[in-house]
This record gives structure tokens, sequence and C-alpha cells, in this order.
């Protein structure tokens, strides 16, 4: 008899201890919600310069990027030149794109800011990419598209 109530107590004990960290959360949220103390948030992006693009697979790899704006200007991005990261970006865009029943062939919006940040915006998902969240290199690999270079092929 006496193991049923020490196991009764432990379990009276387990559900205290759950039901105070539910509250201690719930409070912690609140606090956070109404003074904006410990809560995160992104400005919208701003651009200082920024190109529509359209960004799609071309079967053997490859990503072929292309200038809305001047459609004579396009890229050829492969892997094998290192360009992985741009594949990689381009595979996600068309995974949600695809999940959302978009047209892939919609263009993108490549943006940097004031302040030298890159951003992918897709405005058909909604989705922002912050391209140097990846890394400085990774976001190098797209400024060929704002730049005024040459065309890789």
């Amino acid at each position: 008899m006496a193991d049923s109530a020490r196991g009764e107590t432990s379990l009276l004990y387990l559900i205290w201890g759950g039901a105070t960290v539910i509250a201690f959360a719930l409070m912690a949220t609140a606090f956070a919600t109404r003074t904006g103390i410990g809560v995160t948030r992104l400005e919208p992006v701003v651009a200082a310069e920024g190109k529509d693009l359209t960004m799609v697979e071309n079967g053997d790899g490859g990503v072929l990027v292309t200038d809305i704006a001047q459609p004579a200007r396009t890229w050829i991005v492969r892997p094998a030149n290192g360009d992985g990261f741009v594949q990689v970006v381009v595979q996600g865009l068309m995974r949600t794109r695809g999940l959302a029943g978009v047209e892939p062939h919609q263009p993108v919006r490549l943006i940097r800011q004031s302040d030298g940040r890159l951003w992918l915006q897709d405005p058909s998902t909604q989705q922002q990419l912050s391209l140097d969240a990846f890394g400085p290199v990774s976001a190098r690999a797209f400024l060929k598209f704002l730049d005024d270079g040459k065309a890789v092929q």
C-alpha cells in the first residue's frame, strides 16, 4: 500500500512539473509579444539594386538564367564550373513552386541591399531567401547576375 501511495505522489509531482513548464512558456511568450524583448525581427528588404531573372533547369544538370529586362543576357550555370550553389537554390525554388502549383518559368527577383546583402525573392510563392546566410562565397555566386560582367557559358 505504501508503494502505490508513493507512485501516486510521484505522478502528481510529474503533472505539476509539466503544468509549471507549460505555464512558464506561455507567460514568456506573452511577455515577449507585448514588450518585444527577446523577439527577433527582420526589417523588410529594401533594394538598392535588383534584377528580375528566370531560372530554369535545362536538363543537362545546368541552370539557364535569363535577365528579363535584357533577354540577350543569358547565363548557363553548371555545377562543374563551381556554380553548384546556384543549382541547389534553383532546385529548392522549383520544389517550392511545384508544391504551390506555380509555373516554373515565373521570374524571381535578385536584390542587393544598400549594405551589400543579397536576397532572392520569389513573388509567386512569397519566399525570401537571404543568400548571405549561406556564406560570402555562396552569395558571390549570384553577383554575376547583378554585375555587368560577361555572361558565363
